[in-house]
């Protein structure tokens, strides 16, 4: 993510909202379409993704999964990847604060080691969309000053959303956290841990720019990331594995657990939908 550093040029270079949202305009972070090659992505739909068989030579599994919905913590312990699936890769899979020691010993037993997290702060559409300005403002300096201003804001419409950066008040980004009841605090974050499989092989892998943490803004459940979000997503591990790419002649080296069902597919990856 790039943010702009603050400035005294304008107040809009000082604008917080507008600055942790910057990504939000970002070209490489809109969702991508159908690939063009039909053997670049692979779709299956199973009744229980955890125990897949897909895959051959892996160097990225994703387990997109929704604690509760898709999956208890009981029954994650039936996963399995075998050698066959991935020797030499990363896993990636979203946690709950309580359940991290859990899947951590899951993974062990696997042949897997805990490297890294990565964290989604999530912001709330609504909450933005109320301290957006809605009518149309209008100052003016009058012919008591020497220069004559008017400033005109638009209206708002809220199917617009978050599409004119102009508009984003001068807003403490934590006013507009989501929040979801928990034990001890509110719930405003998603973390993604992330597992090196245990090989004397070596694995390249490209060091990223990007911090560990990101903004997305959610409109109704904070299980679900936006499309933009879940294109940061898969951009990083994508960037993190570039030999984990589509090439022709190749068998698919990414894989994703409890895909989107709507899902049109993505270049280099199989994507397993539970039924």
């Amino acid at each position: 993510m790039n943010i702009k550093k603050p400035t005294n040029k304008s107040k809009e270079d000082i604008n917080r909202l507008r600055m942790v949202l910057d990504y939000r305009w970002d070209p490489k972070y809109q969702p991508q379409g159908k690939p063009a090659i039909p053997e670049s992505f692979k779709i299956v739909r199973e009744s229980n993704p955890i125990e897949t068989k897909q895959g051959n030579d892996l160097q990225a599994v994703f387990i997109n999964l929704k604690w509760g919905q898709h999956l208890k913590i009981e029954e994650f312990k039936q996963f399995n990847l075998n050698d066959s699936q991935m020797h030499n890769g990363m896993l990636f899979i979203w946690c709950e604060k309580d359940n991290i020691m859990e899947i951590i010993d899951q993974l062990e037993k696997l042949g897997f080691n805990y490297v890294e997290n990565f964290t989604t702060v999530l912001l709330s559409l609504e909450k933005i969309l109320t301290i957006m300005p809605s009518e149309p403002q209008v100052r003016k300096i009058t012919e008591f000053f020497s220069k004559k201003n008017i400033k005109e804001q638009k209206e708002i419409k809220k199917i617009d959303g978050l599409k004119n950066q102009d508009q984003l008040p001068d807003l403490d980004p934590t006013q507009v956290f989501w929040n979801e009841n928990y034990t001890y605090f509110r719930k405003t974050k998603r973390t993604l841990l992330m597992f090196r499989k245990q090989s004397k092989q070596q694995l390249e892998l490209r060091h990223q720019r990007t911090g560990d943490i990101f903004f997305d803004v959610i409109e109704k459940d904070g299980q679900n990331l936006s499309a933009i979000g879940m294109e940061y997503i898969y951009k990083m591990i994508e960037t993190l594995l570039p030999k984990a790419q589509y090439k022709a002649g190749e068998s698919l080296k990414m894989m994703e657990l409890f895909a989107d069902p709507n899902t049109q597919g993505r270049s280099g990856w199989i994507q397993v939908i539970q039924e």
